[in-house]
């Protein structure tokens, strides 16, 4: 039944595609788009995102041989779709391409910013807190004259990058003045305004704002914006708007979170009793709800039961098809490593540092080939602003 649903789905996001391709070849030969083109297309693309994320590329793809010219917005829709599929690494390379001209910026400045706000957190979570703090400073200097509402949205959650990013480098003073900033000014917009988008921009960052204390392992500090999250995503989760499986993501990761806090911070008791509640909700059936699982198990150093979650773990990287990257390493095959050897399963353990040792060679392939790929862009983006200085 599901199945028939499902194609049933995509064959009218198939016609509807066609119609718009016929519609859009028989009003115009030029190649800009109108509003009203692009709205369609975002509509067709998101909904097709939500469906099935090879056919959105391929729809991506027809959308490319249709309107070359759109070239950044076409690299925007690849980004999004890689990203959702969970390959972090070609998500990073098509936002950097998205974003190697001002056409994006022209097209929607909100896109734009938030093209910036993903590729910051891609880069931060690859481990590039340089490359990401770059990142984040370039979009907050685009936006940071932007007086509209959108705008002032976008210069908190880009300041939040910033914030994150001087934490994890160690700037600690400095990322708590851009937390403090940012949250109060989200905080602010979300209930002056009581729109969703503000209040869920405020969870958001509420949320990741503590994600940071606890990445550093500053666990007492970390209390209080326990309580600012509690406050943000509360609202959020009230608000009519907020889907489900939103709330039960949010909610879910910050019981995690809070529980995190409060082992490390002697307070054990309390602690498993919230992980407790934390497993009996849909949200730990769920991929980020397996990695919010493995997060306290390790703060918990209860490192039998994390041994047992590692073959879940190693089947999602698996499912998403991660790529032999550095980023797998680090992220994946090492904490398999690490549970493994701390719960005392040697031959697990052993055979995991193989498992290392024979993906070494495939990592510099595609590290290379990925360098690579980076330099063609920067190339093609000095190419283009070249062009325009004649």
């Amino acid at each position: 039944m599901k199945t028939r649903r499902h194609n049933t789905i995509l064959l009218i996001l198939c016609a509807l595609f066609v119609l718009i391709v016929v519609t859009c070849r028989q009003e115009t030969k030029e190649t800009k788009l109108t509003q009203e083109q692009i709205d369609n297309q975002d509509s067709l693309v998101y909904a097709a995102m939500d469906k099935d994320h090879h056919y959105a590329l391929q729809l991506v793809d027809s959308l490319e041989d249709l309107y070359p010219s759109n070239e950044a917005k076409i690299n925007f829709y690849r980004a999004q779709i890689y990203n959702k599929m969970g390959q972090e690494l070609s998500a990073e390379l098509y936002y950097k391409k998205a974003l190697s001209g001002d056409e994006l910026y022209k097209e929607r400045p909100s896109i734009c910013y938030f093209a910036y706000d993903q590729l910051s957190t891609i880069l931060t979570i690859k481990g590039d807190q340089q490359g990401s703090l770059a990142n984040a400073i370039e979009g907050y200097a685009l936006a940071k004259d932007d007086d509209t509402e959108a705008g002032q949205e976008w210069k908190a959650i880009l300041l939040h990058d910033i914030g994150y990013c001087q934490m994890l480098l160690g700037r600690i003073a400095q990322a708590e003045k851009n937390f403090t900033q940012s949250y109060n000014t989200l905080k602010q917009l979300a209930l002056r305004t009581n729109k969703y988008n503000h209040i869920f921009s405020w969870a958001r960052v509420s949320y990741n704002i503590l994600d940071a204390y606890i990445s550093t392992e500053r666990f007492e500090q970390a209390e209080k914006w326990v309580v600012a999250s509690e406050e943000a995503i509360k609202t959020m989760i009230a608000s009519p708007d907020c889907p489900k499986q939103t709330a039960d993501e949010y909610q879910g990761s910050l019981n995690t979170h809070k529980a995190v806090v409060l082992v490390r911070t002697g307070k054990r008791a309390e602690a498993e009793k919230i992980y407790e509640e934390f497993l009996k909700s849909d949200h730990a059936k769920t991929s980020v709800g397996i990695f919010d699982n493995a997060e306290y198990l390790r703060n918990a150093e209860r490192w039998e039961d994390l041994a047992n979650m590692m073959p879940k773990l190693d089947s999602l990287a698996t499912a998403w098809k991660m790529p032999k990257s550095m980023y797998y390493l680090k992220t994946y095959l090492v904490p398999i490593f690490t549970a493994y050897q701390k719960a005392g399963r040697k031959e697990q353990a052993l055979s995991t540092a193989q498992r290392i040792v024979n993906a070494i060679d495939s990592v510099d392939r595609y590290e290379q080939n990925h360098n690579a790929a980076e330099l063609a862009i920067i190339f093609e983006a000095q190419k283009k602003e070249a062009q325009q200085k004649k």
